[in-house]
């Protein structure tokens, strides 16, 4: 993109809010598939579109196209189209890392498709779902060594994080210092809570498979820093966020 408009910024910009929309559309069949009522998807939306990290999607930043993979992830495993599962997914862990942790949310789709027994029999509904979860770390790895022969370290996306500052703690600590820091820490707490509260309602009401994947990008983030938190924890989960939502509305 960027040969063709003569400059890289624009064409991040272009190709962000681009992905944006397309992430539209396919969130918005999602909750089609759902049989989400027609005035509650218009809520989603809305929260899609005019929430505080709508800002991603125009300053180049990955967000929208991985939301319209994991979107689309999660369609194709409500209509068990496994091998799409899998290259959606595998293109989805090369655009965020914590794209690989769709493999566990694949697999309770699966168990709950076919039950647990077929996996133990390794029966060809079980074969597909264990080819897709083989699939999407590929994507990770792909992007491990594209970091090996580039840069010279496959984990370059995890040494980044500790020249900036960023190391691993307890996400209980960060909650705490936002509250005791104040501003917009504070409000980085709340929305982080709202996020852990609409997770246990996922869990209440058994859709355990985007229960966990929310549950996983939430204490990531929030594990290696509060702002950090914000961006990746609200961007990365927000189908399974909206989606209770609006489940709940309807």
């Amino acid at each position: 993109m960027s040969w063709l408009v003569g400059d890289t910024n624009l064409a991040l910009i272009l190709v962000s809010n681009l992905t944006f929309v397309l992430s539209i559309v396919v969130f918005l069949k999602a909750l089609k598939q759902l049989s989400i009522r027609e005035e509650m998807q218009e809520v989603a939306i809305w929260l899609m579109c005019f929430s505080p990290y709508g800002v991603y999607a125009l300053s180049g930043y990955s967000e929208p196209l991985y939301i319209a993979l994991i979107s689309g992830v999660f369609i194709a495993c409500y209509r068990q189209n496994w091998w799409l599962v899998g290259l959606l997914g595998l293109v989805a862990a090369i655009t965020r890392n914590l794209g690989v942790m769709l493999v566990f949310s694949v697999l309770i789709f699966g168990v709950q498709a076919y039950g647990a027994s077929s996996f133990y029999r390794l029966k060809d509904n079980a074969l597909s779902v264990i080819g897709a979860i083989w699939l999407i770390p590929l994507g990770f790895f792909t992007y491990m060594m594209y970091l090996h022969f580039h840069m010279g370290d496959a984990l370059a996306f995890g040494h980044i994080q500790i020249a900036w500052g960023r190391v691993v703690s307890n996400p209980i600590e960060w909650l705490i210092y936002g509250v005791e820091t104040g501003g917009a820490k504070l409000y980085l707490v709340i929305v982080a809570l709202m996020g852990f509260a609409l997770n246990g309602y996922l869990f209440a009401k058994k859709r355990y498979a985007e229960a966990v994947f929310m549950l996983i990008n939430l204490l990531i983030p929030l594990s290696s820093g509060l702002m950090q938190c914000l961006d990746t924890s609200l961007a990365c989960t927000h189908v399974s966020c909206d989606n209770s939502v609006t489940g709940q509305l309807s």
